[in-house]
């Protein structure tokens, strides 16, 4: 049965129960919640999200939306259905590419009790990387959040969201471009002289520092490319930082020494005096 069916059949339900029906919900809010789980980073297999009810207590009719970040998580299939969810609809079509799919479900048999922390289903997703990524419910296309009784009174609906976390052991390696040897005439930016780091999840932050002749500290920035060092020996250091917390570091010399000049400017100072008298004019060399 499809979810366009079966929340027909749920608006149907309530249009009797608005007529004929109190409104009134039971004492204890049904609650929905997704299990919060740890997965490889670098697995591409897929893993099982459990969708879970407590206080699931006579309840006749229930819909919702589950969601999650289709650049985090992506979607493979539904499983593992609880078998008295009878003629259960799910729309995993028209907003999967936005990362959400729809439950709806009712019976006219009565309702329907199971224990605390019974799975209605489970969800199959494939990892694609980033950080830790929560998985929710919601009230937004294609269906909104929730559930009748048999005697068509509304249920309070509460929401525990889940989190796919990655779990990343292997630090991240960072190789660094040679050693630096310039002569120069002062002060100059040094260019291309970036980092070149891997990991087999994903790199979270790149900085770096600079101690000797020249000091710098940007624990921010991944390149140092296009920097102004000083005469003398630098050395420059990077660090980062994987999805997992590990580090890894590499250092690097920049040495700049002053170059010959192939030609010499004599600047010599302004100066008077009386005829015979003694004049000293400075010399310097630029």
């Amino acid at each position: 049965m499809t979810i366009e069916t079966m929340r027909n059949r749920i608006l149907i339900l309530l249009f009797f129960a608005a007529l004929f029906s109190p409104a009134a919900s039971q004492a204890q809010a049904l609650i929905l919640k997704a299990d919060s789980v740890t997965v490889p980073c670098h697995d591409v297999d897929t893993f099982l999200m459990p969708v879970r009810a407590d206080n699931f207590t006579n309840v006749a009719g229930l819909q919702f939306t589950f969601a999650w970040n289709p650049a985090h998580l992506d979607y493979a299939y539904i499983t593992n259905i609880h078998p008295t969810l009878i003629g259960v609809g799910f729309d995993t079509t028209t907003f999967i590419s936005q990362g959400k799919l729809g439950f709806a479900w009712t019976t006219i048999s009565g309702g329907v009790s199971l224990p605390n922390n019974t799975i209605l289903f489970e969800v199959a997703f494939a990892r694609l990387g980033g950080p830790a990524s929560p998985v929710t419910f919601t009230n937004a296309p294609p269906t909104d959040i929730f559930a009748i009784d048999p005697m068509f009174n509304s249920i309070d609906v509460q929401t525990a969201p889940g989190l796919v976390t990655p779990v990343d052991n292997a630090p991240p390696t960072v190789a660094c471009p040679a050693n630096v040897t310039q002569e120069v005439f002062g002060p100059t930016p040094i260019n291309n002289i970036g980092p070149s780091p891997l990991d087999d999840c994903s790199i979270e932050n790149i900085g770096w520092s600079s101690v000797g002749a020249t000091s710098y500290n940007f624990p921010n920035s991944p390149n140092a490319s296009g920097s102004t060092f000083n005469l003398g020996l630098s050395t420059v250091t990077y660090e980062v930082e994987d999805s997992g917390g590990n580090t890894a570091t590499c250092s690097f010399t920049i040495n700049l020494t002053l170059a010959p000049s192939d030609s010499l400017t004599l600047i010599a100072s302004n100066g008077s005096g009386s005829c015979g008298q003694q004049v000293v004019i400075n010399i310097s060399v630029l």
